[in-house]
């Protein structure tokens, strides 16, 4: 074992070791390709999808076949189409929820945290009631 490769792994900051520690997982290489992977599919949506968005095929639910690999739906629209194009507005709603709980949330939280007390009970309170009804509402 080399002894220089111990004092520099204790020479770094816990900020630097868990970075490390992070490049290095197997797990989230094989998570962040997947991501990409989805994210790619939706903006190239166009280059990678074998039929457009408002192609028909001749009968409805047909079966995989090489022709369309997921079949074709009641509409007699195919399927993978379907997936491909859908995962646009999928990424589209996820990102605006993160992008508004960001600008929502982050103001709300130093507001809270500023202020404390009876500011911070409010929204506490505020937010509790919120959660507790359910999301489908």
């Amino acid at each position: 074992m080399n002894p220089t490769a111990t004092t520099d792994r204790a020479s770094l900051s816990p900020a630097a070791r868990h970075w490390r520690r992070i490049v290095r997982s197997r797990a989230v290489w094989i998570g962040l390709s997947i991501v990409s992977l989805f994210v790619l599919m939706a903006l190239l949506a166009e280059v990678i999808s074998p039929y457009g968005p408002d192609f028909r095929a001749k009968e409805p639910l047909e079966p995989p076949s090489w022709n369309h690999w997921m079949g074709t739906d009641e509409h007699q629209k195919d399927v993978l189409t379907r997936v491909i194009y859908g995962s646009r507005l999928s990424l589209l709603a996820g990102g605006l929820s993160v992008i508004l709980a960001v600008f929502i949330g982050v103001p709300l939280g130093a507001f809270a945290g500023y202020y404390g007390g009876v500011v911070d009970q409010w929204l506490m309170r505020s937010i509790d009631i919120a959660l507790a009804f359910p999301g489908i509402l």
